[in-house]
């Protein structure tokens, strides 16, 4: 991870800027006892759409999960600001030229 630049979506998903363009999707996983972190890679994107709708999507389905969404409104304030955030980390890659940051 340390050799590209990424952004950590909501604690939890991390897009990551690969050398070649492409983009990875990987999940930051928390480890309670020793209180590491470590990244499970899901999925490798040329298309920036494809990335951002299934980041959306995953963190959608975690916020319903983890019982944060309980109306039809809260779902779509939580859609709308997820797909913000997806697309904000996004595009920090093209105007800044590098960085780690998180949303």
């Amino acid at each position: 991870m340390s050799a590209h630049n990424y952004v950590i979506i909501n604690k939890w998903l991390i897009i990551c800027a690969m050398p070649n363009g492409d983009y990875q999707l990987a999940e930051l996983r928390h480890d309670k006892q020793t209180g590491g972190a470590s990244q499970s890679v899901i999925a490798i994107y040329q298309n920036k759409l494809n990335l951002v709708a299934d980041s959306v999507n995953m963190l959608v389905k975690r916020a319903i999960y983890c019982r944060d969404i309980f109306t039809n409104e809260e779902l779509a304030t939580l859609t709308a600001e997820f797909t913000r955030n997806c697309i904000d980390g996004v595009a920090m890659f093209k105007n800044k030229g590098g960085g780690n940051v998180s949303k």
